[in-house]
């Protein structure tokens, strides 16, 4: 069996912007290690749930993403118009509901259900407020979320090659700066598809809001 040390997936993720990698090497029942790019963060499960809590769970990250990609485009629209928005502040709770028939046992799908708070500090109009608002149902994840999303799962291939144990970090070998090795690739190269979508969607609301709403003060 071979395992893929921490330090190869951890240069895989460098540079990607639309990637993400996670493994289990943690050594705890539901621990995970996540590469986003040049980023290193932890998953887990609450101690109740079996887990160390050493991260957030699954659920916690996508209502973290949500409420991320909520405060980007609001305040990148409002810097866009140059209005006096000091703070964006996003709450999420999510929540689900589980259907049960008569007979009491559970029947039909799960629904879930994202409830977001936006609050805008700042000296602002109201009639400001009221288009900030409807800018935050223009964040990327918002449609993706409530569009449907095709996921495809594979099974990745392993080349055949000799057996890994498992490494963390420390063992990368160094390199000069003038000459770093192959794996190494820009930080932001190429065109990510979170920076497409945000300047698409402002220029989306450029066109769809009227010229007055844009002139709000």
């Amino acid at each position: 069996m071979q395992i893929t040390p921490l330090g190869p997936l951890e240069r895989e993720a460098e540079g990607s912007s639309n990637t993400a990698i996670v493994t289990n090497l943690e050594h705890t029942a539901f621990g995970q290690v996540i590469f986003v790019g040049d980023h290193t963060l932890h998953a887990d499960q609450p101690l109740g749930a079996g887990g160390q809590a050493a991260g957030p769970d699954p659920y916690q990250y996508l209502l973290a993403a949500l409420g991320a990609c909520t405060s980007m485009i609001v305040g990148a629209f409002a810097r866009r118009k140059a209005w006096p928005l000091e703070q964006v502040v996003v709450r999420l709770t999510h929540s689900q509901t589980h259907p049960r028939g008569a007979d009491g046992q559970p029947s039909g799908k799960i629904s879930d259900r994202i409830e977001r708070s936006v609050d805008l500090v700042g000296p602002l109009s109201d009639t400001q407020r009221d288009l900030l608002l409807k800018v935050a149902d223009m964040c990327p994840l918002v449609g993706m979320l409530t569009s449907g999303i095709d996921i495809v799962t594979t099974l990745a291939a392993h080349a055949p090659g000799e057996s890994y144990d498992p490494v963390d970090r420390d063992s990368d070998q160094s390199f000069p700066a003038s000459d770093p090795p192959g794996w190494i690739r820009m930080t932001g190269a190429g065109s990510p598809l979170h920076i497409n979508a945000l300047t698409h969607l402002l220029e989306h609301a450029d066109n769809t809001l009227t010229p007055s709403e844009l002139r709000a003060r």
